[in-house]
């Protein structure tokens, strides 16, 4: 549960994670706050620290007023901005101390000390984005693309918020009625989601994160049963497993559409050389 509390005339939150702790200087107004895409104009001062890379920043800007949306940084630091400003009512003027330092890595807790992020944040005025339920299908559509080709621009430097965007591309398609798409919006959606599921799988496979690689191929499999890219990665996670046999299998259906592919051939070389090393294996086991 997040934390308020007063001290003297001076009101603080702090978020359940203890990512930071907001101290109202000045209240804002109303009963609104922003949400995810929202545009805000707001007014960030730095403390201590003004050497923060342009580019750490993620379209917030020191010592200027600065229109932003909301969910668009893909960085550390523009992540936490976003999430304070969605506490924030419109006025309201905050003193932050973070569990960041100002090079967007974590440090152990929130004090007075020379590496910590210490702001002042300004909430000039907003305005908020249309709820996920309040869209359109064809407007769910567009955001979904959006943040799938946000996601793949980002995905070989910046692999936390490429995951983030697929995911948040995923809920968007999700979120749809498909008796409201036309027959083209239907392929664009089945496209779209099939996409963010290899894409997944890829990351994934990044992280070594190879259950996850192979949750995502099976849901690709749904869309399209005979998908390359999907038998590939599968493969490659199953390899990682040490399910050969499974790896195999996805690598013969896979020559199958493309028997030329230089990637299957050399990783199915791969797979029958640790299925043979099991078998001699088990056969000093057992012999």
């Amino acid at each position: 549960m997040s934390a308020h509390k007063s001290l003297g005339s001076l009101e603080t939150f702090s978020p359940d994670d203890n990512s930071y702790s907001k101290h109202i200087l000045t209240a804002g107004v109303g009963d609104s706050t922003p949400n995810d895409g929202s545009t805000c104009l707001v007014l960030l001062t730095v403390l201590d620290n003004n050497n923060i890379p342009e580019e750490k920043l993620g379209g917030y800007a020191l010592d200027k007023e600065t229109e932003i949306t909301i969910g668009e940084g893909d960085t550390v630091i523009s992540e936490l901005l976003d999430k304070i400003l969605i506490t924030m009512k419109e006025g309201e003027q905050c003193y932050v101390k973070s569990n960041i330092d100002v090079s967007g890595q974590k440090v152990q807790k929130y004090e007075l000390d020379d590496n910590n992020f210490k702001f002042k944040l300004t909430l000039k005025t907003f305005n908020r984005a249309a709820e996920m339920s309040e869209l359109l299908a064809d407007e769910k559509l567009e955001r979904a693309e959006h943040h799938k080709n946000q996601g793949t621009l980002i995905f070989n430097n910046n692999l936390k918020f490429s995951f983030l965007r697929f995911k948040k591309s995923l809920r968007y398609l999700d979120d749809i009625e498909i008796k409201h798409l036309t027959s083209s919006q239907f392929k664009q959606a089945k496209l779209l989601k099939l996409q963010c599921h290899l894409n997944l799988a890829a990351a994934y496979l990044k992280e070594q994160a190879y259950s996850e690689v192979v949750s995502h191929c099976n849901e690709a499999f749904n869309l399209d049963a005979t998908n390359v890219k999907g038998l590939y990665r599968r493969a490659q996670a199953y390899l990682a497993l040490h399910e050969y046999n499974m790896a195999k299998l996805d690598l013969i259906v896979a020559l199958k559409h493309e028997p030329e592919n230089k990637a299957l051939t050399n990783l199915i070389k791969t797979v029958d050389l640790n299925i043979k090393k099991e078998k001699q294996l088990y056969q000093k086991m057992f012999s």
